[in-house]
């Protein structure tokens, strides 16, 4: 088969890449609780009826597991089909689980029909994560987004295996991300002292960053990326990319009423920190009258990372995206943290390459475009082809 063949193929298969999305989507998987076992069934069945072996990593349970499959694509330099000669691999990392979900909205979702119909209508595919954070759209599945560890992706990491890794979590079309910002997450209590006045906690965070001059310099008006990503991504994300951003997630009060003020405060929060930035820095923890206490959240605080913008997995997503798509690809970090910052620390170069974030993670109607769905499908298709060698 040659490339075009290759492609055409994809083409011809459409509505069966869209009824496995939904069928996938049709599955629930919201971490918590983490179980994926019937999402993860579904690619299963699917793969192993295509005679893809799929194995099985599943260190907290049956309930949430890794689906690993490992394959030869056709011979290497010396004839190899096996997999196990000296040509090169291709790591395609996804997720099966989802951010957890408002079923008390369903009725609030377009048509009604709330966030695991799967619901196609030609042109949007509406449900939970079918295709962005949790990766959904480019069929390579693991476990483990939000409750980040050795559970899932970092276990699989570990392995070290793969000349490279490609992504298919947010980015948008047509652009491909060699990196992202660190995160930094905190939990936080406050609350007054026994015959203490009431008076406002100020909390400080002292960051410094240093940041990598090459990426500076790629985002900056010599390199012209920036108002192409905002095109992109949206407005004010080439700004946010150069500086740190917080976001206070979750704030569970103590108070019993509107207008008492309450005696203590439970704060989550999520700071984006830019390339190679100081995380030094302190809560000031002591206030007169004010206990303050706050824990960072290790397994899900991990330092920014990007990998080389002239590698040859940017330069084939980038020919593969614009010959997709019809426009010029663009090579940018990200903002969203992503499961490429575990192969990168590994020594796997790692890269995203997926659908436009700005319909991901909603609260209702979660939604993705099914041309832009099946352009990702393709873009990596083909760029893996190109990297790996694939006749023309």
């Amino acid at each position: 088969m040659d490339r075009k063949s290759f492609i055409d193929l994809i083409d011809s298969e459409q509505d069966e890449h869209v009824k496995l999305l939904q069928a996938f989507v049709r599955a629930p998987s919201t971490n918590p609780p983490g179980d994926t076992l019937d999402a993860a069934n579904v690619l299963r069945e699917s793969l192993e009826r295509q005679g893809v072996p799929v194995g099985v990593i599943a260190p907290q349970g049956a309930s949430k597991p890794n689906l690993v499959e490992d394959f030869a694509c056709g011979e290497d330099d010396d004839g190899d089909s096996s997999g196990n000669g000296g040509g090169k691999k291709v790591v395609m990392n996804g997720h099966i689980d989802v951010f957890p979900v408002d079923e008390s909205r369903g009725g609030e979702w377009k048509h009604g029909r709330g966030p695991w119909s799967g619901h196609n209508d030609g042109k949007l595919h509406l449900g939970k994560g079918r295709g962005g954070h949790e990766g959904r759209n480019g069929g390579e599945p693991e476990e483990d987004w939000e409750v980040v560890g050795f559970s899932g992706t970092m276990g699989t990491a570990t392995g070290g295996k793969g000349d490279v890794m490609i992504d298919a979590e947010p980015g948008g079309l047509p652009s491909g991300r060699f990196g992202e910002k660190g995160t930094l997450r905190r939990r936080g209590r406050t609350g007054w002292l026994r015959g203490s006045s009431t008076r406002p906690v100020k909390i400080e965070e002292d960051v410094h960053p240093d940041l990598d001059r090459s990426i500076v310099d790629h985002m900056g008006p010599a390199g012209g990326e920036g108002p192409r990503l905002d095109e992109i991504t949206g407005k004010g994300a080439s700004e946010d990319m150069l500086r740190p951003t917080v976001n206070v997630g979750v704030m569970r009060g103590g108070g019993i009423k509107v207008n008492m003020i309450p005696d203590r405060c439970a704060v989550e929060v999520d700071v984006r920190l830019p390339h190679r930035p100081d995380r030094g820095g302190r809560p000031a923890d002591q206030a007169r009258g004010v206990k303050v206490e706050y824990a960072v959240q290790e397994a899900a605080s991990n330092p920014s990372s990007h990998g080389a913008v002239d590698h040859e997995m940017i330069a084939r997503l980038a020919g593969a995206g614009e010959e997709v798509t019809g426009r010029e690809s663009l090579a940018v970090p990200g903002l969203g943290a992503t499961d490429a910052k575990f192969w990168r620390s590994h020594g796997v170069p790692a890269f995203v390459y997926g659908v436009g974030p700005r319909t991901m993670a909603a609260a209702v109607d979660d939604r993705v475009g099914v041309d832009e769905f099946v352009s990702v499908v393709k873009v990596h298709a083909a760029a893996v082809w190109d990297y790996l060698g694939g006749a023309q």
